[in-house]
């Protein structure tokens, strides 16, 4: 059975998913912003100092969120790991269709 929407409805829908998407990306973001100050409180609590910047930078942070955020959606599939890999190494420009390996 397949879902025929207005298209009243069907801008409905596409405002809301990129509303929530954008404030999934801002809540998100915050979030790691809002982590390294609180790791970094609580170094600086311990007396622990660093001369270059914390290990729990928003860099960092963002990583470590990004690989499993990436670990999640393929689960284990090695061609959905591939193909998510191809289409964000495509969306960069660092991959080219002739290096699909055989």
């Amino acid at each position: 059975m397949s879902e025929s929407f207005s298209d009243a409805e069907k801008k409905i829908i596409s405002e809301t998913i990129t509303f929530y998407v954008e404030k999934l990306i801002n809540d998100t973001v915050e979030l790691i912003h809002q982590t390294e100050r609180e790791a970094d409180k609580r170094f600086s609590e311990a007396g622990i100092q660093f001369d270059l910047c914390s290990p729990a930078n928003s860099d960092y942070l963002t990583a470590v969120l990004l690989e499993n955020l990436f670990d999640r959606l393929h689960k284990g599939d090695p061609e959905t790991a591939r193909l998510i890999l191809t289409m964000n190494g495509k969306r960069v420009g660092v991959y080219k269709d002739e290096e699909i390996d055989s």
